[in-house]
């Protein structure tokens, strides 16, 4: 036996001597999480799949350490979507799990890596950047919700699985469904050629609450709602993008307020400039107007032709928020953002520029709009002058097999993706992370461990 439940009692003495001591560290986990663990299977695909907050991050983290000191001695490597999720998970809370259990691993950001006490490293690769998965022979790989991640990136990762001197070669997955026309899936909703499926079907009896906020916030669709609390492999994100706009419940004239913010949010796009002009109040949002200029348009033209509109009747505030990309794109040595603020400033009395340090991702965007438009928040009505915003949420289509929209029509989904910018800033959906407190408890308490950091 290479791992055995002593083996991970006493994972974090053995790995430190120079404290003189053995310390027992007893890890509680769920059934799913010690299926993992307890795998010893030598040239194995294992994936736990399961609900959001079922203890994913958990279930990788110790297993990583786990391959890692049965592997002691030669490299192993993890795989996520993009690095931001990399800085916000494991970067920032695998080295608080891992040292309430005794191992003190470092991440050093500049080698995209971290560090086990005994030398040998677990390199960070992203889907994103495809390129950063090619390299040398790895005893095992990581993959953090693989079905966000393209085909090519699982393929490169398992393909480095390879070291001939690793003691137990093992590709993990760990995440949520998300759909059925992705290689995950494709792997592991009937796996066969030594593929294992652990289904983390059960919650920790601390994480009843976070359930309970889930099943109110994905209840409103049966796909979502298989996938985040069920766990299940379902067609998700197929056909419409914004399923849930119908224009016998959402079309009409909205009333507007004078004296309330008024909202202008842009998407920035060579061919088609189109920005959507609303306003959003705790219990309404309200799409008035629309600027859509075309490929003869420019944020220069666009903020001209709302302070044409607008500027004589709005006696209230200004909010501007929307695509992040215009912080950066430079039209004459200025950005987007500055060359509207130029032209907006001077003809109202009180403006804001609301902007985010980076875009949401797409499906998280687009299910907080759906959130609103299914009547299970904010209350959605769009005006006969947003003619564009109407058809993109009618038309508009998700790619098959992964969370991205279809653009093969260079006009399409630009108003939608305005609009879904300013809800998301907002209007948007707050849930917990999986690491979430229960009545009483910190904000980054981890529900097995009880760790708190």
């Amino acid at each position: 036996m290479i791992l055995t439940m002593a083996t991970l009692l006493i994972l974090g003495a053995a790995m430190q001597p120079l404290e003189g001591s053995v310390r027992n560290v007893p890890i509680q986990g769920l059934p799913h999480q010690i299926e993992l663990w307890s795998d010893e299977r030598n040239d194995a695909e294992i994936a736990m799949v399961g609900p959001l907050g079922c203890g994913k991050t958990f279930a990788l983290a110790i297993k990583a350490a786990l391959l890692a000191k049965a592997n002691e001695g030669h490299d192993g490597l993890l795989v996520v979507p993009s690095f931001r999720m990399a800085r916000k998970t494991h970067v920032r809370e695998w080295p608080a799990v891992l040292a309430a259990v005794g191992v003190p691993v470092r991440f050093l950001k500049s080698d995209a890596a971290f560090e086990w006490p005994w030398g040998s490293r677990l390199w960070l690769g992203t889907a994103d950047n495809p390129d950063s998965l090619a390299g040398p022979n790895m005893a095992f790989a990581l993959f953090d919700e693989p079905g966000m991640m393209d085909d090519e990136a699982i393929e490169r990762g398992t393909s480095r699985v390879r070291h001939p001197l690793a003691k137990l070669r093992q590709s993990i997955f760990t995440g949520t469904p998300e759909g059925t026309g992705n290689k995950f899936a494709a792997m592991f909703s009937d796996p066969s050629g030594g593929r294992r499926t652990i289904w983390a079907r059960t919650w920790h009896r601390s994480m009843a609450h976070y359930r309970r906020q889930l099943l109110d916030i994905y209840g409103y669709d049966e796909s979502l709602l298989a996938t985040y609390v069920g766990g299940k492999f379902v067609p998700l994100r197929v056909g419409r993008a914004w399923k849930f706009y119908d224009p016998a419940v959402h079309n009409g004239e909205p009333a507007y307020d004078a004296s309330s913010p008024l909202i202008l949010a842009c998407d920035f796009n060579v061919d088609a400039l189109r920005w959507e002009v609303g306003q959003i109040t705790p219990t309404t949002i309200h799409w008035l107007d629309e600027i859509a200029l075309g490929s003869s348009g420019s944020s220069e033209a666009g903020a001209r032709e709302f302070v044409r509109r607008w500027s004589s009747r709005h006696l209230g505030q200004v909010i501007v928020t929307g695509d992040a990309a215009g912080k950066w794109r430079s039209t004459s040595g200025k950005t987007d953002y500055q060359i509207i603020q130029e032209e907006v400033r001077p003809h109202f009395s009180n403006v804001l520029f609301d902007l985010p340090a980076g875009n949401p991702r797409v499906k998280d965007r687009v299910d907080n709009t759906n959130y609103h438009l299914a009547g299970r928040g904010r209350t959605v009505v769009v005006s006969s002058r947003c003619k564009e915003l109407r058809s993109d949420w009618s038309a508009c289509a998700w790619k098959k097999g992964i969370p991205e929209l279809d653009k093969s029509d260079p006009v399409r989904t630009h108003a939608a993706e305005a609009a879904d910018y300013a809800v998301w800033r907002r209007a948007r959906v707050l849930r917990s992370t999986s690491v979430g407190a229960g009545a009483g408890g910190s904000l980054a308490a981890d529900p097995i461990l009880g760790a708190q950091w």
